[in-house]
C-alpha cells in the first residue's frame, strides 16, 4: 500500500512539473491570431499551435450579382493572385469549383478595370471593392458567362512578412526546446521512479517472511533430468511393474 501510494504522489508531482514548464507554450500559442476573426475557432483551437498562423493558399468565392468582390487572409496578407474567372453552373463545372479549366476559361474578365481592382489586392489583409457588370468583359467577349447563378472567384495566396517569418522562428525554436525539455525530464522522472520502486521492493523482501525464505532453488538441465531418470527413477520398480505416469514422466 505504501509504494503503491508514493508511486500516485510521484505522478501527481511529474504532471505538476510539466503543467508548470509547458504553460508558456500555451500561453503563447492562445496569444496568436492565426485564424482569425472570420473563422469559427474552438476552445482548443486558441490553444493549439495552429493559432500562430500560417501561409496558405485560399479561394473566395461570391456571386457576381453582389457587384462586389473580396478577399481574406485570417494571417498574413495577400501574396499572389493565382487566378480569377466566372464560374457559371451552364458551363458544367462544379458549382465550387475554383478554377481556371477548359470549361470556363473564356469566362475570364478581361476588363482592365476588374484585373486592375483584382491586382490591387495584393498587399493587403482583407481587401474589397466594387464593380459594375460592364466593368467584367471587355465589348465582344464573355458572351453567356453572366446569369443570376454566375459566380466569381479568386484564387490566392496568404503570406506572412520577412519580420513575422522570423518572429514564428524564434517562437517555435524556443517551443521546440521546452518540448523536449519536458520529454527529458519525463523520461527520467520516469527512470528514477523504477530504480526507487525496485529499491523499495528489495527493502520491503528483506524485512518481510516469506515462504521463500526457506526454499532452496536448483536449476535442472535436461541431461541432469534424463541420467535421473534412468540410473534412479526407474531402478526403484520391479521387473515387469508399469511405472506411473506423471507429467515429468
Amino acid at each position: 500500500m505504501t509504494l503503491y501510494r508514493d508511486t500516485i504522489l510521484e505522478l501527481i508531482g511529474i504532471f505538476f512539473w510539466i503543467s508548470i514548464f509547458v504553460s508558456p507554450l500555451i500561453y503563447g500559442y492562445s496569444s496568436g491570431n492565426g485564424y482569425g476573426p472570420l473563422h469559427q475557432m474552438s476552445f482548443y483551437e486558441g490553444y493549439s499551435l495552429g493559432n500562430l498562423g500560417y501561409a496558405e493558399q485560399r479561394c473566395s468565392m461570391m456571386p457576381v450579382s453582389i457587384n462586389n468582390v473580396y478577399a481574406t487572409c485570417d494571417y498574413g496578407v495577400v501574396g499572389e493572385i493565382t487566378s480569377f474567372g466566372i464560374s457559371n453552373p451552364n458551363d458544367g463545372n462544379p458549382f465550387d469549383q475554383c478554377i481556371v479549366n477548359d470549361l470556363n476559361k473564356a469566362c475570364t474578365p478581361d476588363n482592365a478595370v476588374m484585373v486592375d481592382l483584382i491586382q490591387s489586392f495584393v498587399g493587403q489583409t482583407n481587401p474589397s471593392g466594387a464593380f459594375s457588370s460592364s466593368d467584367i468583359f471587355n465589348p465582344g467577349s464573355g458572351a453567356g458567362c453572366l446569369s443570376n447563378d454566375s459566380q466569381i472567384f479568386i484564387q490566392f495566396s496568404c503570406t506572412i512578412s520577412q519580420d513575422q517569418m522570423y518572429t514564428k522562428y524564434r517562437q517555435l525554436s524556443l517551443y521546440a526546446c521546452i518540448t523536449v525539455f519536458v520529454a527529458l525530464f519525463y523520461y527520467l522522472r520516469i527512470r528514477h521512479l523504477i530504480e526507487k520502486t525496485n529499491i523499495n521492493h528489495a527493502d520491503w523482501d528483506l524485512a518481510t517472511v516469506t515462504a521463500g525464505d526457506y526454499t532452496v532453488q536448483k536449476l535442472i538441465t535436461p541431461a541432469e533430468y534424463i541420467s535421473w531418470l534412468e540410473t534412479h527413477y526407474k531402478d526403484g520398480y520391479y521387473e515387469g511393474e508399469k511405472l506411473p505416469v506423471g507429467y515429468a514422466y
